[in-house]
């Protein structure tokens, strides 16, 4: 096995008639049979053939597909790789039953599968010098000129032709709207020519409702319903229209983020706590360490920083033993409360180091949970 061969073909007139060949050689990788089995190669093929080559002509419709291995007629019930999973999800949009068939049967598609390509394709350039030596001016013959002729003053029918989407005539689609609940209703109050008025549609489905409320965009040219559109523009115009639009509300919303997050930063500077600190001050940095201990932990860290630099809303702090590396914050978070330990036996001659202490609080029960259990209170505890 060389390649990949798939076939499509329909009855016309009660005979099997071909509408499109399908082939490619394999890939080096897909010919390592440590990978690819027999029966790999022919999943490979039906989803290669069916999802990519022919899924314009089979979308929409049901369809059967003939195959000389037979493991593929019972791909349902078998044990598939990752591979052939996701094989298998791709033509889970495809409606189609697949039938065996012996090889001697099936020789269009074998044949396709075997044949092995070795011609290289021509270079682009190859290809255009080629095409340049055809001018326009190039003689036909008279019998094809003739030919060519006559077909373009007919209309060209092609009995291979597949068609995928069911097409209705004007008759039928008067049928379907007069038949359906809520375009029936609406056709028979716009025989009245009278909309009716907003009191009087309370007693309607809210279908019928939504389709009262675009009475203006609504036309019946022969005895069939159309909705108008407003605009004259053409597709084009309109896409390029609504993208512009779309740039436009992004480049608004993006400037009215800048704006709020501008005001925000504003209002936040005007209600900040500016405490009395200096350079070389000892201070204290808020404990954001650990969330969710609430009063069990304390309100300020007890690691001593000292002041490097200042401005009106910031301040840079490093550690006081000088272990650490400096840190620039807000001078909310920041609080100067650092007393000088003074022992009363030490005379004012005998030196000592400064002693520096965090302000703690009396309380006896701090960092205590009154009820760490959450046991219930008795109502006689009181």
């Amino acid at each position: 096995m060389q390649g990949l061969g798939a076939v499509l073909s329909q009855f016309v007139d009660g005979k099997l008639r071909v509408v499109a060949y399908a082939s490619r050689a394999l890939r080096p990788n897909e010919r390592n049979m440590d990978n690819y089995s027999s029966r790999k190669l022919e999943l490979l093929a039906l989803t290669w053939a069916i999802t990519e080559k022919f899924r314009d002509y089979l979308l929409g419709s049901k369809f059967t597909v003939f195959t000389d291995n037979n493991p593929l007629c019972y791909l349902q019930t078998s044990k598939l790789s990752a591979h052939e999973q996701r094989w298998l999800s791709k033509l889970a949009v495809f409606n189609f039953e697949v039938k065996y068939r012996q090889a001697k049967h099936n020789n269009n598609a074998d044949a396709l599968s075997r044949m092995h390509d070795k011609i290289e394709l021509s270079k682009s350039e190859d290809v255009k010098n080629l095409l340049q030596t055809f001018a326009a001016g190039t003689v036909v013959p008279n019998d094809l000129a003739s030919n060519i002729q006559s077909v373009s003053r007919k209309s060209v029918y092609t009995e291979g032709a597949f068609v995928t989407i069911p097409t209705l005539d004007r008759q039928e689609i008067k049928d379907l709207q007069e038949r359906d609940t809520v375009v029936g209703k609406f056709i028979e109050i716009w025989d009245t020519k009278r909309k009716p008025l907003r009191s009087e549609q309370r007693k309607f489905d809210r279908p019928l409702v939504t389709l009262l409320r675009q009475w203006d965009r609504i036309e019946v040219v022969d005895s069939l319903v159309y909705r108008t559109d407003e605009t004259d523009q053409s597709l084009d115009e309109w896409i390029i229209a609504h993208q512009n639009r779309l740039r436009y509300a992004y480049e608004k919303a993006g400037e009215q983020t800048k704006d709020r997050a501008e005001y925000r930063k504003t209002k936040h500077d005007e209600k900040r706590f500016n405490p009395e600190i200096c350079v070389d001050d000892k201070v204290y940095i808020r404990n954001r360490g650990v969330h969710g201990r609430n009063k069990i932990q304390g309100t300020w860290s007890s690691t001593v920083y000292r002041v490097v630099r200042l401005s009106e809303i910031t301040a840079t702090v490093e550690p006081n033993d000088g272990a650490g590396v400096s840190r620039t914050l807000n001078r909310d978070v920041i609080k100067c409360n650092i007393q000088q330990y003074v022992d009363d036996n030490s005379s004012e001659s005998d030196s000592s180091d400064d002693m520096f202490i965090p302000r703690r609080t009396t309380r006896t029960t701090a960092g205590k949970h009154t009820n760490p259990n959450r046991l219930p209170n008795s109502i006689f505890s009181k």
